[in-house]
């Protein structure tokens, strides 16, 4: 997804970033169950921006004044449902990782018990 703002065009780029400028910015922990909520969207969004632009070495010069006068705009009011589906796929692409990574770290628990317990059994019949 690209955003353009005033003569910047931003590459978005999804990062762990984000969520600590925002955090930074807001002064509390990410949560997900207020995304329904316009400022907290905003506030992503401009957090989103802002980690895009260091990500691609940007000279950082967009206050989120200048960001908020621009989501005023008929390019910028356009652009929020766009960088929303954007930042849902994201999540839903995250999440796939993690579950697999979670799915393929049990696999290898439930091999490396098994093979505990056959090393058990057979140490116990040799007996």
């Amino acid at each position: 997804m690209k955003v353009k703002i005033g003569d910047r065009e931003i590459e978005m780029h999804y990062s762990l970033r984000m969520y600590i400028l925002f955090e930074n910015k807001v002064g509390e922990s990410f949560d997900f169950t207020k995304l329904n909520n316009y400022t907290y969207t905003l506030n992503m969004f401009y957090c989103a921006v802002i980690s895009s632009m260091q990500y691609h070495k940007m000279e950082i010069d967009l206050e989120f004044d200048e960001f908020m006068d621009w989501t005023d705009t008929k390019e910028g009011m356009s652009t929020i449902p766009e960088f929303m589906a954007w930042y849902m796929e994201n999540l839903k692409l995250q999440d796939e990782i993690l579950v697999n990574a979670t799915k393929k770290l049990a696999d290898k628990a439930t091999k490396k018990n098994s093979k505990k317990s056959d090393k058990k059994g057979k140490t116990s019949k040799n007996s």
